[in-house]
């Protein structure tokens, strides 16, 4: 089993001296050790996963300021043990932190009949810190997050993920909370009775389609925040477009959304 996981992690050029497979093997080894109380024996998938949790850690621990000179010489200092010592205090840390997070936003969601967004909060978040294991399994995400972001980072893994996947939500919530909620859920009614009921358990991201309402309520010069658009504003709107050069059309778009 360690030959077959290992055969990647020989020493790549430029790294420190010593950190090839087989201090890799003995950090495992130690890992499964702890993991299965003194038995070795386990499956190769999970054996695997906690390698994965193993390079996990080392990474936060390599690149707590990513591309500075500062980390660079830190990084060559210190050993693949202390190294794995440091990533793995960086992802707990990071995962108390996060937690906190998570109990600021749930105390202030937003009151939008959005099926995603309600259970990503009530259920898929709570999910996450209640099985999230750092000492063994810090790159998985054990939780279904179905409330799509505007703006989502789907390069991130484990904590670090959820960390910046909240940091980006707490924004788009406050871009939400712009607007009157009275509007907002007025607008959610006329979107759920045009699309259909369903529309509400979609994935629908909350900022997108308010931010196209408020766009296309600018063009119909009204001011920001107003979700507001009555039906004769939008057959003026689209007469006046119909008879609009498109230079025109994309000049009006620019001053919108200046």
């Amino acid at each position: 089993m360690d030959h077959l996981l290992l055969n990647n992690h020989f020493p790549k050029p430029g790294e420190p001296e010593g950190e090839g497979a087989t201090e890799i093997a003995l950090l495992l080894g130690e890992r499964i050790r702890s993991y299965t109380g003194g038995n070795s024996s386990l499956k190769d998938v999970t054996a695997a996963d906690i390698l994965s949790s193993i390079e996990f850690c080392l990474k936060a621990g390599r690149n707590r300021k990513p591309g500075t000179e500062v980390c660079r010489r830190a990084s060559a200092g210190r050993n693949l043990r202390e190294d794995f010592t440091v990533g793995l205090e960086r992802v707990k840390k990071c995962y108390a932190d996060t937690k906190k997070l998570y109990v600021k936003i749930a105390t202030r969601k937003l009151p939008v009949p959005l099926d995603a967004y309600q259970d990503t909060l009530d259920h898929a978040m709570p999910d996450f810190f209640n099985s999230y294991d750092p000492d063994y399994f810090a790159q998985e995400i054990p939780c279904a997050i179905d409330y799509p972001l505007a703006f989502d980072d789907m390069s991130l893994q484990g904590i670090f993920y959820i960390r910046r996947y909240l940091e980006t939500l707490e924004l788009e919530t406050e871009f939400c909370r712009c607007f009157p909620m009275e509007q907002v859920l007025d607008f959610l009614n006329g979107f759920k009775k045009k699309h259909g009921w369903e529309a509400m358990d979609a994935p629908l991201n909350l900022l997108g389609v308010l931010f196209e309402q408020q766009f296309l309520s600018l063009l119909c010069g009204k001011e920001c925040p107003d979700l507001w658009i009555e039906p004769f504003q939008i057959k003026v709107l689209n007469r006046y477009l119909s008879e609009k050069a498109p230079e025109d059309i994309h000049r009006m778009i620019a001053r919108a959304t200046a």
